[in-house]
This record gives C-alpha cells, sequence and structure tokens, in this order.
C-alpha cells in the first residue's frame, strides 16, 4: 500500500532510513525538506506490505509550475531489496504521477565519469532498474557541484 506522509512519519524514515541508505554528500538536511514540505514544494510517498510495516519510500521535489515532479529519494528497505518490491513500487509511483497530470523525472550518475568499483558497478545497477521499469534516456546531462561528476535525467513516458 502506498501512503503520502506527513511530517512525523517522514521525519522518522530520514531519521531511521534515508541517513543510512544513501552518501552523506547526497542527503539534504531535515530541516530544509521539511522547509519545502510546508512550502507545498516537497512530498514523501511511504510504500507499506500487508502487515503496515515500511517495505520503501520516495522524497520527491515539486517544481514551482507543479508539472514535473523529481524523485529525490528512493529505496527500499534492506531486508526487502531484490524481491521486486522496487519495481512494484516505482510502478505505482509512476501510475500516481501521471494521474496527477504531472511528469516524473529523476537523475542517476553517469558510470563513464566514475572509477572503476562497486561504486561504478552500483551505478550500472541503478540505471539498468530504471530502464527495466521503462524509465526512459532523456538526453539530459548536467555536472552537479555536490557529486562532482556527471548525471543522467530520466523521465517517466
Amino acid at each position: 500500500m502506498i501512503k503520502i506522509l506527513g511530517i512525523d512519519d517522514f521525519s522518522e524514515i530520514y531519521n531511521k532510513r534515508l541517513v543510512n541508505d544513501f552518501p552523506e554528500s547526497e542527503v539534504k538536511s531535515l530541516k530544509k525538506i521539511i522547509d519545502m514540505y510546508k512550502k507545498d514544494m516537497y512530498f514523501v510517498y511511504g510504500y507499506y506490505n500487508e502487515n503496515g510495516e515500511l517495505a520503501g519510500y520516495a522524497f520527491f521535489i515539486n517544481d514551482r509550475t507543479k508539472d514535473t515532479v523529481l524523485l529525490d529519494y528512493f529505496a527500499i528497505v534492506p531486508e526487502k531489496r531484490s524481491s521486486g518490491i522496487g519495481s512494484e513500487f516505482l510502478g505505482k509511483i509512476k501510475e500516481k504521477i501521471a494521474d496527477s497530470g504531472n511528469r516524473l523525472i529523476l537523475e542517476v550518475e553517469n558510470p563513464e565519469y566514475a572509477e572503476d568499483g562497486p561504486a561504478k558497478d552500483y551505478m550500472i545497477k541503478r540505471i539498468g532498474f530504471y530502464k527495466k521499469n521503462d524509465m526512459n534516456l532523456s538526453g539530459v546531462c548536467f555536472i552537479s557541484a555536490a557529486y562532482e561528476f556527471f548525471q543522467k535525467s530520466y523521465r517517466c513516458t
């Protein structure tokens, strides 16, 4: 079951999960996320199994015109990974975003600019996951000072 979360629920996920699931350099402060949420520039979905346990979460940024939504953070809890839940959750997200009349975009690191090793392998795996789930390469590349390498943007069609 997918549900929209309020500040208390997403703050708990942020503190217990997000800060551990993403590199510190990629994590926005909870204060910044809450400030954006209060300005209707941010929202969060939780994905729960039939027992009401958190299986995954997704944090989003709304653009100012509200027609595009950026998937900011997407994660499945470690014990549920590689079980198909990520694809299921992303599919439900795509439906909800499309039903609202918005376009979904996300960004992934470009592995061409990474050194060989586990980090590059993970980048390739992430891109494969999104491609498998019908997210299409937009052709947009940019440099992010926060990550110091190119990223590619994907969007749902």
